[in-house]
């Protein structure tokens, strides 16, 4: 027996708390989601698998305490518990009165977050943050195409020069503004001459083979290239005419810096462009997933709405049936049942002179009985008697 009552304590307490572990758990998971969505404006990662499990789980350990508090009323409706009717009563109220509110919120929220997550995509947006791309990409463009012209200029004096004239023109060249090096290549890249705005760097910048094939083959080219600061530069290489028969292919590369404001700028403008794309081609994605935290939101509402019912009607409930048992001993004659007053309110009162009641209707008792005694002690000391009675009906 000790084992049985062992079990359904244990099982009184796990199902007592199971209800607040539930609902922090829902709460977690929906804070969770809601910064994932914040966070990151694509499909929800890998860590929001194991959160919607945890949810899961949470809402079905919630639910099943909501059932077995439902069987257990139903077994008292059944056998006409005191306060079962009342308190399944209150419980319907309570939810009839907490559900339309909730549904109110959750469709006018549907509502406006359609609204806004549609008011965030602007096309006016898209076509300013294109537009602004253009503009960088025009500027950029401009400059490649001026640094063309200046490394054909330069290589056109290389020709006229003698080679031994090389190193001091293209040291006359240099400027902070570009180029920032020059240098006279082979065709395979290895460095032939070379100046740099920095003296300390004496070894020219080697273009990939890629871009010396491009530059074998149409003679030039030139492009913007990542620098090793993060930034941006122009490379431009020319094809210089051999002046001997079988001399070797040389080229002239210009290096021109661009603006480090520019080259951060213009990738600010890239990425928050590629960031608005991406949002906005993954919109649908992320309407559904705060729709999901809504609908989630909506759910735990409603289950804690039906468990603060069940405990609420217990608690209102509970003075009411213990004056219903109260009234029944009171009715069979047990005179010694009291029930238990807590607070000062109207229940309360009624309680107290329940119990005065009850204290009145055993002191009453107390005294008949007190009074038969006498009266039956008296009876049996008497072996014979004659009682006389007046007119009026008394003993004399």
């Amino acid at each position: 027996m000790a084992h049985v009552a062992d079990g359904h304590g244990l099982r009184r307490w796990l199902f007592s708390r199971l209800p607040l572990v539930a609902v922090a758990t829902v709460l977690l998971a929906a804070l969770l989601l809601m910064t994932d969505v914040q966070r990151e404006t694509s499909h929800l990662n890998q860590l929001s698998l194991w959160i919607f499990g945890l949810t899961g789980v949470a809402l079905i350990g919630l639910l099943l305490a909501i059932i077995s508090q439902g069987v257990q009323l139903y077994r008292k409706v059944r056998q006409r518990a005191p306060g079962a009717r009342m308190s399944r009563r209150l419980i319907l109220v309570m939810f009839g009165l907490a559900l339309p509110p909730v549904l109110i919120v959750y469709f006018f929220s549907l509502e406006f977050l359609d609204e806004t997550i549609d008011g965030w995509f602007d096309v006016d947006t898209d076509q300013a943050l294109q537009q602004s791309l253009e503009i960088g990409q025009m500027f950029l463009d401009l400059r490649v195409l001026e640094a063309q012209e200046a490394a054909r200029d330069l290589a056109t004096d290389l020709v006229l020069s003698d080679e031994a004239e090389w190193f001091d023109l293209l040291l006359n060249r240099l400027s902070s503004r570009g180029p920032v090096e020059l240098a006279v290549l082979s065709s395979a890249g290895d460095t032939i001459t070379s100046v740099n705005i920095r003296s300390a760097t004496l070894i020219a910048d080697r273009p990939d083979d890629f871009t010396l094939l491009q530059a074998a083959d149409s003679g030039s080219y030139t492009a913007a290239e990542p620098s090793a600061n993060g930034g941006l530069k122009i490379r431009a290489l020319e094809q210089l005419p051999q002046r001997l028969a079988g001399q070797t292919p040389r080229l002239l590369q210009a290096i021109y810096p661009v603006p480090e404001d520019f080259s951060r700028r213009a990738n600010q403008v890239e990425q928050a462009y590629y960031r608005y794309q991406t949002a906005s081609y993954l919109r649908q994605a992320l309407k559904q997933s705060f729709v999901l935290i809504l609908t989630l939101v909506l759910v735990l509402t409603v289950l804690l709405a039906m468990l603060l019912g069940f405990g609420a009607s217990r608690r209102l409930v509970r003075p009411l049936t213990e004056l219903t048992a109260a009234t029944r001993d009171i009715a069979a004659g047990r005179f010694d049942h009291r029930v238990t007053v807590s607070g000062d309110d109207e229940v309360a009162f009624l309680g107290d002179a329940f119990n005065r009641m009850a204290a009145d209707l055993q002191a009453g008792r107390s005294a008949l009985e007190a009074e038969r005694r006498n009266l039956e002690i008296l009876l049996a000391r008497l072996s014979a008697g004659v009682l006389a009675i007046n007119a009026d009906g008394t003993v004399s």
